[in-house]
Order: structure tokens, then C-alpha cells, then sequence
């Protein structure tokens, strides 16, 4: 037995298909992510979310790490 979202493993079985013939549990992926765009609000945020982590008492590792 496999994991309820992941296609059937048995020989022989396949997914149901819409009338399109597209499986109805088609998993298109995740959504595609502007690179340049998350870098540079990360770039710009991630001081802000350490100090505010340090404000409420966590350690320099631990903010830097959860910031991350």
C-alpha cells in the first residue's frame, strides 16, 4: 500500500481519468517561483525577522536558523 496522494502501485491500475483523459489526481508540481523576486524580499526581510526573533528571546543560532 502507498501513500494516499502517490499514484497506485499495483500492475495493472490506473488512475481515473476525467472525460479530458487527465487523471483526476493529476499533481501539476509546484507553482513556478520568480528566483530574483524571493531572493531580494529574503535579502530585505531576513534582518528584520532576526532581530525581531532576538527581541523575543531566542538566541542568535536559533534565529538565524528559524529565519532561515
Amino acid at each position: 500500500m502507498n501513500h494516499v496522494l502517490e499514484p497506485p502501485d499495483e500492475p495493472g491500475r490506473t488512475l481515473p481519468t476525467t472525460a479530458t483523459g487527465v487523471p483526476t489526481h493529476h499533481d501539476p508540481g509546484p507553482p513556478l517561483v520568480d528566483v530574483a523576486a524571493y531572493s531580494a524580499f529574503y535579502r530585505a526581510e531576513v534582518k528584520a525577522l532576526v532581530n525581531f526573533l532576538l527581541w523575543m528571546g531566542a538566541g542568535l543560532a536559533d534565529a538565524t536558523d528559524i529565519a532561515q
